[in-house]
């Protein structure tokens, strides 16, 4: 569950960079 929970914040975190 922490590998997805993990997973799905490095992925908003991209998505922020990439609207950034």
């Amino acid at each position: 569950m922490n590998f997805e929970i993990s997973k799905l914040t490095y992925d908003m975190s991209r998505m922020t960079e990439m609207a950034d």
